[in-house]
Formats: C-alpha cells, structure tokens, sequence
C-alpha cells in the first residue's frame, strides 16, 4: 500500500500564484454559496435545559411517534445534534413544529409547511426559546411543551452548546 502523504508534491508556487491570479475560493465557500442546501458546513447545537441537564432529542420513535423529547444528553447522538438556522430547529430529517390552535409540538419532515408553525427565536441573554408567531416558550418540567413562562422560571431555561459534525 503507498503511502501518499509521504510523497514530495514538488514546487507548489505556480498553483499558488495562479490561485491568487484567478481569485479562486475555497471548496467550503462553494458549497455555502454556489451549492446552497448541503448540510455539511451548518452549524451544529446541543440544546440542553440548564435546570435538568438533559437535551432536546429529534429521534422519531415507534412510542414517542412524532414528538420531540427530552433526553439524557450523548455527545454522539445525531438526532441531539441540532441546527438552528433561519429560525428552524432541526435534525437532518426533521423539523420541529408547534400548531397553537392544537397546541401540539411535533417533528415534522421537511415538506412545505406554514412558517408560522415551524419559526423559532433564541433569547441567548435570557436562555430563553420561543415560538415567534405565538409568543410562546418551550419549556421542561418533566413534559416537554410549549406555555407562557414567568421570568427566570426555570421550566423555560435552554443553552444552545456548539457541537462538531
């Protein structure tokens, strides 16, 4: 087997050079901007409830059927490795949604969907997540839901960890 990271690449100038003369960029920037929607480079969250210590899980399961969770948190769970991006919070296959008219908190797939069921807002001062169109906050005491929150109730207290791919 070669080894080819042992291998003399030779004078890399040239490249360089004509790197910085046609103002190329780099394969990450590609995919941010000229191959929009791949998930590779999106940012990554733990969201953890600061009073508990468990992690909001999207993990669709036969019992839980489509409903998010609260689970002890695994830094290698992939379905506790959230994006918030654009108001969104997701897993690779799932939305989370809230319907204030049922008031039911759902995972949903990624079909087209109303943007006020789907829309969230991070309060990061406050460690607060909140449904935008109702106004409403997520909260955890022993029942993942959605309510009004007093201040500083610590049913309503989330932290957004970064986390690597």
């Amino acid at each position: 087997i070669k080894r080819y990271d042992s291998l003399n690449g030779g004078n890399l100038l040239f490249q360089f050079k004509l790197k910085k003369l046609l103002q190329c960029r780099s394969f990450k920037w590609y995919l941010e901007n000229v191959y929009i929607g791949v998930k590779i480079f999106k940012k990554k969250y733990q969201i953890k409830h600061t009073f508990f210590k468990k992690c909001l899980d999207l993990l669709y399961d036969a019992k839980r059927n489509f409903t998010p969770s609260i689970q002890t948190c695994y830094k290698s769970s992939t379905s506790q490795k959230i994006e918030f991006e654009n108001g969104i919070i997701s897993s690779d296959v799932y939305c989370m949604k809230f319907d204030s008219t049922s008031h039911k908190l759902t995972l949903y797939g990624f079909q087209l969907e109303s943007e006020e069921k789907i829309l969230w807002t991070y309060d990061k001062p406050n460690q607060r997540i909140f449904h935008t169109s109702s106004g409403l906050f997520l909260k955890y005491n022993g029942t993942l839901t959605v309510g009004a929150c007093e201040n500083r109730e610590p049913a309503c207290a989330w932290i957004m960890n970064p986390v690597d791919h």
